[in-house]
């Protein structure tokens, strides 16, 4: 199993969904740098500021 040690920094909204969560658009690849598709889960961290 490949795991990806890149960080990642960039500025997004947190968007509500209808189900109480919510998300944060990812605005690269995702296919191309995790070798996942879109709805594959992925770990992150998000910090406010």
């Amino acid at each position: 199993m490949r795991v990806n040690q890149k960080k990642y920094q960039y500025r997004a909204v947190i968007e509500p969904t209808d189900r109480n969560g919510a998300y944060v658009r990812f605005p690269y690849d995702i296919r191309a740098e995790f070798g996942k598709g879109v709805g594959d889960q992925v770990d992150v961290t998000i910090q406010e500021r």
